[in-house]
């Protein structure tokens, strides 16, 4: 039994939390912070030619691109931006809390609906029925 227990990996965690948990996290986060920084840092620049007249040749202006003249890369940016905070955060908490109360939250915020009701999606108080 011994033997068993130090050639396994420790059930696969790190300090209470698990390797795939963890692993998952540091990956959300580096592609969400890559998303957020490439894009934010992108600009293209092209040459657009502009004709004035037909007797004359064209003249080339070059035009500048960036993200924040699109509201659909703008909204990109911030919500990876957001997503990277937030994975950050959730990774904090996770290693501080060795991976223990994860689901506390999850389970007060179900409660509570249950317990309060919501009057947005007609959800009446279940308390009553229940005891």
């Amino acid at each position: 039994m011994d033997l068993q227990y130090k050639e396994g990996i420790n059930n696969g965690r790190i300090g209470g939390v698990k390797r795939t948990d963890l692993a998952l996290r540091l990956l959300a986060l580096v592609l969400t912070l890559t998303a957020a920084v490439v894009l934010g840092v992108n600009k293209q620049v092209t040459t657009v030619a502009i004709t004035l007249s037909p007797s004359l040749p064209p003249v080339k202006l070059p035009v500048t691109a960036k993200w924040h003249y699109m509201s659909a890369f703008v909204y990109f940016v911030i919500v990876n931006a957001v997503a990277c905070a937030y994975t950050a955060l959730s990774l904090v908490l996770t290693l501080a809390t060795k991976g223990g109360k994860k689901n506390v939250s999850s389970i007060g915020a179900v409660g509570l609906i249950g317990y309060e009701g919501n009057s947005h999606v007609e959800w009446q108080k279940k308390t009553s029925d229940l005891y």
